[in-house]
């Protein structure tokens, strides 16, 4: 699945900066400029205001 994500996100050429959230609870990491980071932290993150 994680292929999948990523390959839908690789596929566009733009430079807005990706993010693909995901139910892996593993700390943010990179895959070729896209940020994987685990839903529930991305969540809470998003009532602090915090850019992750």
């Amino acid at each position: 699945m994680l292929k999948y994500g990523l390959f839908s996100l690789q596929t566009v050429r733009d430079n807005y900066p990706k993010t693909l959230i995901t139910l892996d609870d593993e700390r943010p990491s990179f895959h070729e400029g896209i940020r994987q980071v685990y839903a529930l932290d991305w969540l809470l993150s998003q009532g602090t205001g915090e850019s992750q």
